[in-house]
């Protein structure tokens, strides 16, 4: 077969396995934080811009105007966001794959590619969602590939030109998510200039590379400013100091959580690639002389965004599961090339037939590990597609953490709110499920919609007073991380100004007394 049908082969075949794992995701409901998502992204359409009279507490605008977009292609539904974001996996699954072949072999990119099809259909990491992570792990995977395709003792201008656009953009999508791009680009730099001490050139190129990511934020900022909103915008990197420390887990305090809760996080979700990433980390520098330094090079990159993706996942110290994607193309990546190390050595001692054996049960056990926890989720989603059971069926058995039930409860609150509001009434809805104004089409009465960010500002007593101007305000049956379930000024709003109206799913559902007929 020659090298072209060779690698369209492999391209398909990819294309494939990451429609067949992902397919069940279009069925999946809008959870809190692509519910929220698409409440602001609804609003922009609807000529409100970001910042206004809706504002994403510490989120950058990145991923909201994306869902916009899809929105206006395709109609705002689950299946528009999700048809992009099968897209969107399947360029950086095949990312990841040239990203394998360039820094060490085709083998490497295969193995690489087929273990990260498989974490972006896994529960554990939240990747059936659509949450902003899901998103960034593309512009990861393209500037580590301008970085290892570098030329020695070239400029490469325009390749850190596009490094830093990537870094740009995945700033826009999520701030914190720019230190694996920099810190990288800073190790490529520092082994540009240990091997060439051309301290001019390697400069020229950081410069290109800052270049590249105000090239992309700056017209964000100016857009904002031309708009009114600049000191609005801003507001993120304040609220999201605040919300680091609130979000914390009072479990997870000490340095040593920075590792060992990552750590945690994969080892559930595939425990054997784990080991396996781990193991490569741990052999590459010690097999350094048997590789060219362009080589060692490439390589170093991946040792080195392994351990970046520990400071930019774990700054809050939290177990969200969503977070540790990050890790998903450096994971893959070192347990591909030790996998590759482990069987060509077996092949010098056992030649091909155990070459093969060693590839095929190590892969293989990395499938199995990885479709264990997933089981029940294609079990119930088959059933459902064959007609053997409806759709809330396979919603509350198939989702795993009651997340089905969730869903459900969460229609059954829109159609009251609907049924009981009219268009233009407000409403707040104090819970973690902010789907629910996506859900019943109404705008939050004031712009920021999660308690946490209530909590975070508590000073701002003003904000707190416009919470009661809302025709309904929904209080959760369940404790917020980080959130009170009712705080004692909430409690005394709505003794004072509101009734209880109803109870929708066991969530208590209160109405302003001037409103009530």
């Amino acid at each position: 077969m020659s090298k072209t049908r060779t690698e369209l082969t492999i391209v398909v075949t990819l294309l494939l396995l990451v429609l067949l794992l992902r397919l069940p995701a279009f069925y999946v409901p809008f959870e809190n934080d692509s519910g929220d998502h698409a409440y602001h992204a609804h609003l922009i359409l609807r000529g409100e811009p970001l910042y206004g009279e809706h504002h994403p507490d510490h989120h950058m605008p990145g991923v909201f105007y994306t869902y916009a977009l899809a929105f206006a292609l395709f109609g705002e539904s689950v299946a528009a966001i999700k048809g992009v974001l099968l897209v969107w996996i399947a360029a950086t699954v095949y990312l990841i794959y040239r990203l394998g072949r360039r820094v060490a072999n085709r083998r490497v990119g295969v193995i690489a590619a087929v273990a990260a099809a498989l974490l972006f259909a896994t529960w554990e990491l939240s990747a059936f969602s659509a949450r902003t992570e899901l998103f960034l792990v593309l512009f990861d995977v393209g500037a580590v590939l301008l970085l290892a395709g570098r030329l020695p003792g070239g400029g490469d201008y325009g390749r850190f030109l596009g490094i830093g656009l990537l870094a740009g953009l995945a700033f826009l999508f999520k701030a914190n998510y720019i230190i694996a791009p920099a810190g990288l680009v800073a190790v490529a730099l520092l082994w540009d200039l240990w091997m060439e001490r051309q301290w001019k050139a390697v400069l020229g190129r950081g410069a290109t590379a800052v270049l590249g990511v105000v090239l992309i934020t700056v017209p964000v900022f100016l857009y904002f400013a031309a708009v009114g909103l600049l000191d609005r915008f801003l507001q993120v990197f304040q609220i999201g100091e605040k919300y680091l420390t609130a979000r914390q887990h009072p479990l997870f305090t000490g340095p040593e959580h920075h590792v060992l809760v990552p750590l945690a996080v994969l080892a559930r979700s595939n425990a054997v690639l784990l080991l396996l990433a781990i193991a490569g980390w741990l052999f590459l520098p010690l097999t350094r002389r048997q590789r060219s330094h362009a080589e060692n090079g490439r390589l170093a990159l991946l040792m080195a965004w392994f351990v970046l993706a520990f400071v930019e996942t774990n700054v809050s110290n939290s177990y969200l599961q969503h977070y540790y994607v990050m890790f998903i193309a450096p994971l893959v990546l070192l347990a591909a090339w030790f996998v590759d190390k482990l069987a060509r050595d077996v092949e010098r001692k056992w030649g091909q037939v155990g070459e093969t054996a060693v590839i095929a049960s190590l892969v293989a056990l990395v499938v199995l590990i990885n479709f264990l926890p997933n089981f029940t989720f294609y079990k119930e989603f088959g059933r459902y597609a064959l007609g053997q059971q409806n759709y809330d069926d396979f919603l509350v058995n198939g989702l795993p953490d009651g997340a089905g039930m969730v869903a459900l409860e969460m229609e059954d609150l829109a159609a009251y709110v609907q049924t009981h509001t009219a268009p233009d009434d407000t409403i707040y809805f104090w819970s973690n499920f902010m789907e629910l104004y996506f859900l019943a089409d109404r705008h939050a009465v004031i712009d920021t919609i999660w308690p946490i960010a209530v909590s975070v500002t508590g000073a701002d007593s003003l904000k707190r007073d416009q919470i009661f101007n809302a025709t309904l305000i929904i209080i959760d049956n369940y404790t917020i991380v980080g959130v009170e379930t009712m705080p004692d000024w909430l409690a005394a709003g709505l003794a004072e100004k509101y009734e209880l109206a109803s109870t929708v799913d066991d969530r208590l559902v209160y109405r302003r007394r001037d409103e009530v007929n």
